[in-house]
């Protein structure tokens, strides 16, 4: 089902005729909202973008627009192996045909599945984590690096090999005191070798994940999963959208029914593993 948001009227025909042919053909049970893309002062719209809201924020999963040369699909389905992944052209295709135009976007627009949720922000949301992971080491570096002069360093050397004695230097205590109070931390950041795994809740009450294939109720989650969901449910949205401002060790509250939920190696591999057939 497709629900049009917007002014009709304010799309040009090509465009508007493009999304009536789709609309008239497309058959799925998830509602997708459509809406014409204004850019800048323009009071007229070549584009439509497509949106599944059974996540917040609602997912792009698809855009249509002719722009004279012909009729373009853009999907995160889409795979075009004549640009790089890079280029913003890689999701899409274009024709000049629109019988053409429309398999395409029957084939490409259409409800996401959770990998794609999960691919889109899990990028940030890992290189966080494993920021957070890094962070006491990278104190350590830092002091090393900016709080030692390299006199600082000749002298102490000079002054351990004379004397059989410890740093005198101020810097060098300093870069100890750091190393001293960070160490254990850092070590144990890494030996916990945290995962984020993507949890969300569908429009039944059931988590979903892209690495599982069912749906499981509350009570079939993993308990390290179902307590940290627990934990990030009881957080304001607004505090719980960014790595600065999550749970440490627990996960992120990405959005009102989407979660990032950190897990430990052995307790991702087990969630990940797919059931022999």
């Amino acid at each position: 089902m497709i629900k049009f948001e917007g002014d009709m009227s304010a799309v040009i025909k090509q465009t508007a005729e493009f999304f009536q042919a789709y609309k008239k053909k497309a058959v799925f049970n998830t509602v997708i909202t459509a809406n014409p893309m204004f850019i800048g002062s323009n009071t007229t719209s070549r584009t439509i973008e497509f949106y599944d809201g059974r996540v917040d924020p609602p997912f792009k999963v698809g855009k249509m627009w002719w722009d004279g040369d012909g009729y373009t699909i853009e999907s995160p389905r889409i795979s075009n192996e004549k640009f790089a992944r890079w280029n913003s052209q890689y999701h899409t295709k274009t024709t000049g045909d629109m019988n053409r135009a429309v398999k395409n976007a029957l084939q490409f627009i259409k409800p996401f599945d959770w990998k794609m949720v999960a691919d889109q922000n899990g990028s940030d949301v890992r290189n966080g984590l494993r920021e957070w992971a890094n962070k006491p080491h990278v104190r350590i570096m830092e002091a090393i690096k900016y709080s030692v002069s390299h006199n600082d360093i000749f002298n102490e050397i000079k002054a351990a090999l004379d004397e059989g004695r410890n740093f005198v230097s101020d810097s060098m205590n300093k870069a100890k005191t750091v190393v001293a109070n960070n160490f254990e931390e850092a070590t144990r950041r890494q030996e916990l070798g945290l995962i984020a795994m993507f949890v969300a809740v569908d429009q039944y009450g059931r988590y979903v994940s892209d690495k599982w294939d069912n749906p499981k109720t509350e009570e079939e989650l993993h308990e390290d999963v179902r307590t940290k969901i627990s934990l990030l449910k009881m957080m304001d949205l607004n505090e719980s959208k960014t790595m600065s401002e999550r749970l440490d060790e627990v996960g992120i509250r990405y959005g009102s029914n989407t979660y990032w939920v950190f897990v430990n190696q052995n307790v991702y591999a087990e969630l990940s593993a797919k059931p022999e057939a």
